[in-house]
């Protein structure tokens, strides 16, 4: 089952804060790229969450293709 969520806050610690509470098995989040430098860092949202979730996190790059 997918769902989504939009909510209010600091991105971050109120999204892992809405998969704690839904205990969510893992995350699936998309970042994107736009130049060299851009492909070799995460944006800092996704970065933030991979640094402080506690569950299994995919990135996917092209989450328009979806």
């Amino acid at each position: 089952e997918r769902s989504g969520y939009m909510g209010e806050g600091g991105t971050v610690h109120g999204l892992l804060e809405f998969a704690e509470k839904r205990e969510v098995n893992m995350l699936v989040i998309g970042t994107h790229g736009r130049g060299i430098v851009e492909r070799l860092l995460l944006g800092s949202v996704a970065e933030g969450i991979i640094r402080h979730a506690t569950l299994p996190v995919v990135v996917r790059a092209d989450m328009d293709a979806w």
